[in-house]
């Protein structure tokens, strides 16, 4: 493969004003490929990271009963990082935290293989650095957001159960009570949902509560602690959540 390096040499034209305006620009054009001889300085510099780096994503920090997948609505794997993120805000911000969401689109692969999972396959999840936030929501507020991950095909939520027909959500359940109109309940999200991304514009204008906790972070550390317990990585026993007509 032939890659190109473009260079650009500018000569500046000074005076005594304090703005410069460029005054002649030269092109070079480089081809870069295999008949070019590697640096070894440069290698030898690279490799000293790359060696650390991979001994770190390479670590295995729990293991997996079987292949974790992400579907809609009911995704063993999607499901299983709603958890894990609503039991870490419920633990970093200390309220009880009425349910969790991913969107399904920020789960970036669509399975973890059965066996060892690394701390590399956790940043193929979630390569970005979104954040956990909190908000409180009245209970109507609550029932358009809900409505709206029914639109969407339904996405992984924790504490909360509803039967989807035909993009609605009905017979809503937050724990073991109906969906109260006037309510206010404590949700998580990532920044990028509350902040309104993927439609949800009607979390935008409520308060947040952010303690700057990467949900990539909550997902290392509820495996980690997982497997430091010598529990394995299962499906959710209450995988229905979401029960399609």
């Amino acid at each position: 493969m032939v890659k190109y390096i473009c260079v650009f040499i500018i000569t500046i034209a000074t005076s005594c004003a304090s703005v410069y305006q460029p005054k002649k620009a030269i092109y070079y054009d480089y081809r870069v490929n295999r008949a070019f001889a590697a640096d070894s300085g440069i290698l030898t510099m690279l490799t000293t990271y790359s060696d650390s780096i991979n001994k770190t994503m390479n670590l295995v920090i729990a293991q997996a009963t079987e292949t974790l997948e992400k579907k809609q609505p009911n995704g063993s794997l999607g499901l299983i990082l709603v958890d894990a993120m609503r039991q870490t805000a419920t633990a970093k911000y200390g309220v009880n935290v009425d349910a969790a969401f991913v969107n399904n689109g920020g789960i970036r692969i669509p399975t973890v293989s059965k066996g060892n999972i690394t701390v590399g396959k956790v940043y193929e999840i979630m390569p970005f650095d979104n954040l956990i936030i909190i908000q409180n929501i009245k209970g109507n507020i609550f029932n358009d957001f809900i409505q709206l991950m029914a639109k969407r095909g339904g996405w992984p939520s924790s504490g909360i159960t509803y039967t989807l027909a035909k993009g609605k959500a009905t017979n809503i359940m937050v724990g073991d009570k109906p969906l109260d109109m006037d309510k206010t309940y404590v949700i998580a999200n990532s920044d990028y949902i509350a902040n309104g991304g993927d439609d949800a514009d009607m979390l935008r204008p409520l308060p947040q509560q952010n303690n700057n906790i990467l949900m990539r972070e909550a997902f290392l550390e509820y495996f980690k602690n997982r497997n430091a317990k010598g529990e394995k990585i299962s499906p959710p026993e209450d995988s229905d959540r979401v029960k399609s007509l």
